[in-house]
Formats: C-alpha cells, structure tokens, sequence
C-alpha cells in the first residue's frame, strides 16, 4: 500500500500507517495497488489512483485528476489525486544510502544523508504546486507544441515540510553575487533520463531568489504530514513557491553555486514561454531556447470554471439559483484579489466570492489557489452564449481575453470561457448543456470541447483554402422533391466535381488575381458558390432518398443554389450534425457524389436491437433513416488531413508527398473515402496511380457502391477490387473471413517504397486486422493513412 511504501520498501523511519477513519487519510487517500496500466512498465512496484487521467501513454507517468474530483476534495489535495509529470521511469531511491551533494561556490560543501536533513529545522507550509503547462491542450487545439496536453488539473496544494533552501546555503557558506554565486543548479540523480549529457533532470534558479527567506523555498521531504511517496521526489524534492512544478526538482540529489545557469538539457527544453512565432525549427535555428529572457520563473495569474462541469446538463423547469464555482492562481507569492465572471461576452462583470484559506506570509507572500463562488439564476444563463471567468492578482495582472499560442504550449491564462447550449433531452425535458474549451475527461453526452471542435474546422480551412474547380460551368441537374425506390443508373450519379489536380485548382486569391481583359475569359473563369463553411454549420435540405437494400440508403441533399458547389477537396470529409433524443450527435461522413447544386451520401443504417454489443444502434444513421424529404441536416467541413492532389500527388497534414501505388482497405461504410479518391483518380486520363481495393463486409448484400466498383475493375487496368466476407454465398469467388496476411499479400498491390496504404472501417479492423499484416507484408507505418 503507498502509505507504507516509504518505510516497507524504501527504509524510510516508521511512521503510523493511516487509518481510514482518521483526519489524515482525506489528506492521503493512498492508492492500494498497482494500477494494471504500470504491470508492464519499469513503474509497476508504485501504487496509483486509477481515477488519474494519463496524458501521454501508460509511460512514463504524465496525468491529471478529473476537475470534479480536484475540486470536490477542498483546499489541500489528497496526494494520491496530485498530477503527476514524470519524464521516464521513477528512481527507486533508498532512504539510507539516498545523499545530497551541496558544492560549487561555497566555503564548506556538505554531502547530507536523509538523517541529517530531518535533523535540521524545518518548516511547513501550504503551497500549490502547478504545472506552466497547465491548459495547454487548449494551446495545442490552435497549433501543435511541444508540450503535453494538460487540461485544467495540473495543480494541487499540499502542506509540504522541509528545510529552507536559505539556511542550507548558509551552513555551506554560499559565496555572494559579487563573488561569482549568480545561481543555484538543482539536479536528480544522474542515468536516469535519456536526453542531456549526463541523463539527469535539472534546473536552477537564481542565488539572489534562493538566499532570500521572505521566497520560502524549502528542500521538502515529507507532504502532507508523511514522507514524500515515489512519484512526488521520495525521498527529497526543491519546492519552489509561485514557480511552475518543472523548476521543482524531484528526487533531489544535488545542489551546486555556481556562476552560469543550470547547463541541464531540460532547464533549456522545458518551461520558457518563447514568442509565438518561433516554432521547434526556428528555436533550434536562432538559439531562442537559451535566452535567459523567456525562462518561466513565476506562474502567472489564471482561473477556471469548474461548475458547472464539461457536458452537465441543467434543467430550465423553473427558474432556480445555480452557483457558478472554479479556482484562482498567480505566482511569485503574488494574492488573487478579484475573480469576475460574465454572461454577456464581457459586456459587463460581476464579481464573484473568493475563498481563502490561506494567511498571507510575515513577508506579504501567498502561495496557494483560492476558489470562488457565484450566484447566478438559470434565466441568465438560459440567456447567453457563454459564461466566461477572468482573475487579477495584487499586482494588477489580469488574464488576457484571447489565447496566445507558443511553442512550449505553457502559461496559457487566457479568460475561460464555457459555452452554453439549449438541449432538449429525449423525456422531453429542456435544459442547458455546458461545453468546456478542452476536457480531457468524457462527459455524460460524450461531446468533444468547444477549441477542440474548433481546430477541426481552423484546420478544415487552412487546409481546403476553398479549392475551386477551375472551370465552373456544369450541367446542373436540378433537385426534385421525391423518395425513389429504384436504383438509379450509375452514370448519373457518379460522376463527382471534376478533377482537381495542382493545374486545374484555382484558390480565390488566384481567381481574383486574373486581369478581366477579356469578357470571354471573365465569364469562363467565374469563381462558383462554394457551399460548405468549415467555421459553421450549414444546413442542407433532404431531397431524394433511395433504398439500396434493406439497409443500404443513397441520400440526396441540395445545396444552398443551383449554382453552388460543395468545395470538398478529394480525401476530406464532412461533419455531420444532429439532434437525437435530445443528445446532439456528430459524425464524419464522404459524399459518394458531388455535383453542381447537390452532394450525395451512401451510408449503411444500424438499426436498434440488431447487435448485441451495440443494442442502440447507430444514432446518425437511425437518423438519417428517419428524415423526411424537406427535412435539413447541419453539415461543416472541409476536414481532414490527407488530401489527393493527383497525379501522383497528395497531401498529409499539409505536407506534399507523391505516391505511385495506392493499397486501399476498407471496412463496411468506410468504402466511401476510398471511393471518392479512387474515382477522382479514375476520370482523369493523366493520372496512371495504381490502385488495389480489399473490401470487407459481413455478408454480400452489404457491399456498397459494388456495380461502379466491379466497372472499374473491368475498364482500368490500374485498379482492381477483392471483397471479403464474414458469411458470404455459395459459390463466392472472392475470399471468406477477417483480414489474413495471406489475404493482404495475395490481393493487395505489393510493398512499394512509392506506395501509400489507405484505410478506413471499424476500429479493431484497421488496428489489429490491417496494420499488423501489412506491417508482416513489408509496408511501414508512416506509409499508413486512416481516413
């Protein structure tokens, strides 16, 4: 158990073990057994909280508790429920041997065992301990850092007990900034991380902070009342008050005086707030990362909303008081002394009730969070958009109201805000939803933050540019207000937007770049109505709909004109929007057809009480298949991050690439991006790309698109189709069963160091079916695309 791990297995001195009806185990809550995600790691002999969030992987550690549960337990966190930053596996460090060297620009270097610093005077001291990274999932929904992505809980406050760093010095005879003493170098035991010379995690802070009582820094070995537990330093850590959590050393084992900053590779690769221009390439180039300029040595000033929680849902039945909640911080001992929320996009403020629980210091300083508190009635949220917090300290800080992106993704404080959206639940029952900007917990409605719903439409953008038919003149078959049940001939219904390969797309800047000399020219050249809005939802009519088989449909949707195109580039997608039983739904979909005035989708509908793993069935599909001609559906999109360009030529998260053989798979309704790719490939004459088709389905009624497919196979001699299925037929000539490698070897085009792999489909298809028998076949992982 961890409360006794210190002691049974580090020699650590004995302490009681907790009980759990005594005061201190709310302070504890140790966790009582190795969480099954550590069984294989170097970590597996520490207990942990399985309620943890892990950010980054099984290993190393990096996590977060749920905001709730933060929150909900008071103004010091129990040590088990602290987020956790580990850069590899946890040094398991043995109490009697475990010293401490204290050298450079001292009289007396001391090397102190763990006895003789817990002989020493000591103090305690509340202080919350927080990560400069903390928020920076939002940083990286507007451009990927280089930092983790950290939601709202990468803080925690601790009593924590040790020996001021002050009179440490002292004992040492530390020399003065005059005599060369500039700064102090902390650093871990040395072999235990990868990166850096000497494989140790260090940092340092200057001489002057260091030897200043008032700064409070302590070199702590014991938390909460207890010894430190392995993943918090055991047995001995820096505390730095007001400073991010990176510059708090763990498992301290040295300390040195000396003239240069910490030369340590993560005193220079982690915490500093560089220019938001200078990316990973540029800070390399230009030497940003060792400007002593941009180093984070104090937090900065934030607040978050905690209540209501991400997804919460709120009854409008009647008119109530709610109470909106969260938590303030600064840094550098400065106090938070105005919390301010708003409901009218900050229009106006109202202040809210700060809790503290925390005196200031003899010396002014406060190093701890406080909560704040406001009253609020339903008919005022019900009122507005979003509910947005912002804090000053007592140095006038205050938040910024917009997000300001940098490379280490840290000390992101912009205003946080929670959107609110009008719900109707399926009992009939209305209320409000509330969407965070970047949980990296799931909420009762499963819906993804609002930034994180944005960068899928930012990157929608950036990467479509709204590409343009070069020629806008098309034959517009006009929509017609029917539902068929026949099956429409496939030459009217699968021809796609024409080819737009590099030579025949035309993005606005370039269409009004064209000098109008000539009438001709103008009328030839007219930029067209683009349909889709990646910053917004657009609603498209149902026009045609069109029973395939029993659960196969072709939907037909008009666009805002006649005259508009869709704009989808080859290799995107679209989201779909909707609101089913009063839970909104959102889905990608690609059109099998897209013309002038209208796009096309075939989809397979999951019906309820079909399956037994999924007795709900599919709640977009359910409700497609419930729409009626005239009904309207909310469409965003260009998304995605491939993109076909052609000949030959595509493009992955924004970067060209080239490609002579295309291995496509596709599982079930996942055909239809391997569809529109392939078909655009097909209908231009120049674009000799080969391409293999394997296509799983259960049984054969559930083949989509089969009779294009088949005419493909029969007319281009660069693509070929092979089907497989679960229960297929007497007589099937094609192959029976899951994916094999023998299946992937024998009807799939061979590994091509030119060759890319596109799949689409189920999970567990893509994952443990295609990747591990193309990998046996040759093909690597960074020549895979999942669409």
């Amino acid at each position: 158990m961890a409360s006794q791990l210190a002691q049974k297995l580090l020699g650590a001195p004995a302490e009681a073990e907790l009980a759990k009806d005594s005061p201190e185990w709310a302070l504890h809550m140790p966790a009582q057994e190795v969480d099954a995600k550590d069984v294989q790691t170097p970590d597996s002999w520490i207990p942990r909280n399985p309620v943890l969030r892990r950010l980054t992987g099984d290993h190393p550690l990096n996590c977060e508790p749920p905001m709730q549960d933060l929150l909900s337990a008071g103004f010091i966190t129990p040590v088990s429920l602290q987020p956790v930053c580990n850069h590899g596996a946890v040094p398991k460090l043995d109490w009697s041997t475990h010293r401490i060297n204290v050298s450079g620009l001292v009289d007396k270097p001391l090397v102190l065992s763990m006895d003789d610093i817990t002989k020493l005077p000591s103090v305690t001291l509340p202080v919350s301990v927080t990560s400069a990274g903390n928020r920076g999932k939002e940083m990286n929904l507007v451009k990927t850092t280089t930092g983790a992505s950290w939601g709202t809980s990468a803080t925690a406050c601790s009593y924590w007990t040790g020996v001021r760093l002050c009179d440490l010095l002292r004992m040492a005879g530390v020399k003065s900034p005059q005599q060369g003493a500039k700064f102090v170098c902390f650093a871990a035991p040395k072999g235990e991380r990868a990166e850096g010379e000497d494989g140790s995690y260090g940092t340092s802070i200057s001489v002057v902070h260091a030897v200043d009582p008032a700064n409070d820094v302590i070199v702590a070995y014991k938390q909460n009342g207890r010894w430190l537990t392995p993943d918090h330093g055991f047995p001995v850590r820096m505390i730095i008050p007001g400073s991010p959590s990176g510059r708090m050393i763990k498992w301290l084992s040295e300390i040195t005086v000396t003239t240069l900053e910490s030369q340590n590779f993560y005193h220079f690769h982690n915490n500093r707030a560089l220019p938001s221009h200078v990316d990973e390439k540029l800070a390399k180039l230009e030497g940003w990362l060792s400007r002593p300029e941009y180093l984070v040595n104090e937090l900065n000033i934030n607040s978050v909303i905690s209540r209501p929680g991400h997804d919460e849902f709120v009854s409008l039945k009647k008119n109530t008081g709610y109470q909106l909640k969260g938590f303030a911080s600064s840094g550098g001992g400065r106090q938070v002394i105005r919390v301010e929320t708003s409901v009218d996009e900050g229009q106006t403020w109202q202040q809210s009730t700060i809790h503290r629980f925390e005196n200031p210091t003899v010396h002014g300083k406060s190093w701890c969070w406080v909560f704040w508190s406001i009253e609020v009635e339903t008919v005022q949220l019900m009122a507005c958009d979003e509910v947005i917090v912002r804090a000053w300290d007592n140095s006038q800080n205050c938040q910024t109201a917009d997000i300001s992106w940098n490379m280490m993704g840290v000390m992101n404080n912009c205003y946080y805000r929670v959107k609110v959206h009008k719900m109707l639940l399926e009992s009939g029952e209305i209320g409000l939803r509330f969407q965070h900007p970047a949980p990296n917990e799931v909420g009762q409605f499963r819906s993804l933050g609002w930034r994180e719903e944005d960068m899928i439409v930012q990157r929608g953008l950036a990467e479509a540019e709204l590409h343009i038919p070069k020629i806008a003149v098309f034959p517009a078959e006009p929509p017609r207000m029917t539902k068929r049940s026949r099956t429409e001939s496939s030459s009217s219904l699968n021809t796609a937007l024409p080819p737009h390969p590099s030579d025949s797309v035309l993005s606005l800047a370039t269409l009004n770049s064209i000098p109008s000399h000539s009438d001709k020219v103008s009328k030839a050249i007219q930029a067209p109505l683009i349909a889709l809005n990646p910053r917004k939802k657009i609603p498209f009519t149902l026009v045609e709909k069109e029973n395939l088989s029993r659960d196969a449909r072709r939907l037909r949707f008009a666009l805002q004109s006649p005259k508009h195109v869709l704009g989808l580039p080859v290799g995107k997608h679209m989201f779909f929007y909707a609101n089913v039983n009063g839970e909104p739904v959102m889905r990608a979909y690609t059109p099998s057809c897209a013309k002038v005035g209208y796009f096309e989708l075939v989809i397979k509908v999951y019906f309820a009480n079909e399956h037994p793993r999924f007795p709900e069935g599919g709640k977009m599909s359910q409700h497609f298949e419930s729409m009626q001609i005239g009904d309207t559906i909310d469409v965003k999109g260009p998304l995605g991050h491939f993109e076909y360009t052609g000949p030959g030529q595509y493009l992955k998260n924004r970067k060209p690439f080239s490609a002579k053989k295309i291995v496509m798979i596709a599982g079930g309704t996942g055909i239809t991006p391997c569809y529109q790719v392939a078909q655009h490939i097909l209908s231009d004459p120049e674009d000799d790309t080969e391409i293999s088709l394997l296509y799983a389905n259960k049984c054969e009624e559930d083949i989509l698109l089969r009779e294009d497919l088949d005419e493909w196979s029969r007319k281009h001699k660069n693509f070929s189709v092979h089907y497989t299925l679960d229960s297929p037929p007497e007589n099937w000539q094609y192959s029976k069963g899951f994916i094999s490698k023998q299946m992937v070897a024998d009807n799939c085009l061979p590994f091509s160091e030119d060759g890319i792999v596109c799949m689409c489909g189920p999970g567990p298809m893509i994952e443990l079916a295609c990747k591990p028998n193309l990998e046996k076949c040759g093909w690597k992982k960074d020549q895979f695309i999942v669409f």
